[in-house]
């Protein structure tokens, strides 16, 4: 249905909102961009519809069901203006800075890796299982690439709510049936009730097509060739494609009954296959590894720790990439600088991604960009934590190879250390390493009494991290052994720190 938009750049919606740019249109609605009056540079997506006559009421209806909802991965509505006489109507939401999830994958280079495909399925699962178990339950109806946004930030949200219904018991088939051909349900054409497993199935259909690399959305004889084209995809077709199969299936009976047992499914499938073990399908000996550096509080040299390995530990590795994943921290933004006015990267001071010395270093990667880099073979990547204490980093800490928790060597600073412990001590820190700088032996034991562990370590004091010293380099060698290369030897022990580090893991 074609209409005139009443809206353009200047224009101004209740009195508040200033239309800044169109975004996008459908079939039944525009999208704008528009600034608040009222909360000066704060931006919201206005969605303007025009109604036919007896489609007020649904209207409303969708305004009231999304002003109830409230998860992040949903949009969140602020306002809305009934029809007037002419029947436009206008939605006020959250103004999501990103791409469609169907341009994210055009973009793409080639097949998604196996880990970002799961990565998006949990989080599409996420607010699936959120509408499904609510009171009552929500039916989506039109999960495909163009609803789903990747976020600056590489997070997924649901951005259209236009057929999503309430479920009801006692109804036997939908009133009106819409959908988008590929992704849409068979039961949505007509004849049946929608329910939670149509948007399994669309799932299935998003899953199928993240795997082709936006190619296919149905299930074709040519799948299973055309996955095994590229030797990355090669347990897509035993795992992933057992659960896709399932989700696909033309009978809803036949599917999954629930997100939660999709959710089961797709671990247990990856658990049983390398896949989930090795990232990017590669070996355990040859996959890019990771080393999560984190401080106990700010200012105990938690960039100084992450630089000091990367160089340390540059030779044993293919490349080397230093993350800065907290922006509460300015160092690399300096480091930047300075590598930029005496020409040693070829980045300018704007760009978040430079070079220095052989070591790569990227400021605040998005979600997605992790998953590229730690995809890879060969590599090595250190994400540095800074100080923060957000669910988030600590995950991000717990998944790496080594995670390391840098103390200050003050005396006087060695309550943190203990403070540390004792707010992250509903996680595991079965692999934790400890690493104190400058301290005698004597105050390490002291501490590991203390926390009740022999992986506290004396790191060796280091005034150049970019220039680690022979013995630095031996030392921490010793650290990480167990995910450097066996092809390649180390100088393990070699400079006298045989009887100091032996002992400490």
């Amino acid at each position: 249905m074609y209409f005139p938009s009443k809206l353009a750049p200047g224009s101004i919606l209740g009195g508040r909102y200033q239309i800044e740019k169109w975004v996008a249109s459908g079939g039944m609605s525009y999208v704008y961009c528009a600034r608040d009056l009222k909360l000066h540079d704060k931006k919201w997506a206005i969605k303007e519809t025009i109604t036919v006559s007896g489609q007020n009421a649904k209207l409303e209806e969708e305004a009231r069901l999304l002003i109830r909802l409230n998860h992040t991965r949903l949009p969140h509505i602020v306002d809305f203006f009934p029809p007037d006489e002419e029947g436009y109507t206008y939605l006020v939401m959250d103004f999501i800075e990103g791409v469609t999830l169907e341009k994210y994958i055009a973009d793409l280079t080639s097949l998604p890796p196996i880990e970002l495909i799961l990565h998006i399925a949990a989080q599409v699962c996420e607010g699936l299982d959120y509408l499904h178990t609510y009171d009552p339950p929500i039916v989506y109806r039109d999960l495909k690439p163009t609803n789903l946004m990747v976020d600056q930030a590489g997070n997924i949200r649901f951005i259209d709510f236009g057929i999503a219904r309430q479920f009801k018991v006692d109804q036997p088939e939908d009133t009106v049936k819409l959908g988008t051909v590929g992704f849409a349900a068979p039961e949505q054409y007509g004849g049946k009730q929608t329910d939670a497993r149509t948007d399994l199935y669309s799932l299935g259909a998003l899953l199928l097509y993240l795997a082709t690399g936006g190619q296919l959305s149905e299930w074709r004889p040519e799948v299973q060739q055309m996955l095994r084209i590229d030797d990355k995809q090669q347990n897509t077709t035993t795992a992933l494609m057992k659960v896709i199969k399932k989700l696909l299936q033309y009978e809803p009976e036949d599917r999954y009954s629930s997100v939660s047992e999709v959710r089961k499914a797709l671990q247990l499938e990856f658990i049983q296959s390398s896949t989930d073990r090795s990232l990017s399908e590669k070996s355990e000996s040859t996959r890019t590894k990771v080393i999560a550096v984190i401080g106990v509080s700010g200012g105990v040299g938690t960039t100084h720790t992450a630089i000091m390995l990367a160089y340390s530990l540059l030779n044993h590795f293919k490349d080397v990439t230093l993350l800065e994943l907290t922006d509460k921290s300015s160092a690399f933004s300096r480091l930047q600088s300075a590598a930029f006015k005496t020409r040693e990267t070829g980045a300018s001071s704007g760009e978040r991604s430079f070079t220095v010395e052989g070591v790569h270093y990227c400021r605040r990667p998005t979600r997605m960009e992790m998953l590229d880099m730690i995809s890879g073979e060969g590599g090595l990547v250190i994400l540095d934590l800074g100080s923060d204490r957000s669910k988030e980093t600590f995950e991000e800490f717990l998944r790496a190879d080594i995670s390391l928790v840098v103390g200050s060597g003050a005396e006087w600073r060695f309550q943190d250390i203990l403070s540390f412990c004792r707010l992250s001590a509903s996680y595991s820190r079965s692999k934790w390493i400890y690493a104190i700088p400058s301290v005698p032996m004597p105050v390490i034991q002291h501490l590991r009494r203390k926390l009740g562990t022999s992986r506290l370590l004396p790191f060796p004091h280091e005034t150049d991290p970019f220039h680690p010293s022979d013995e630095t380099v031996a030392a921490l060698e010793n650290v990480c052994r167990t995910i450097i290369s066996n092809n390649k030897p180390t100088r393990l022990f070699k400079f006298g720190f045989k009887r100091m580090w032996r002992g400490g893991i």
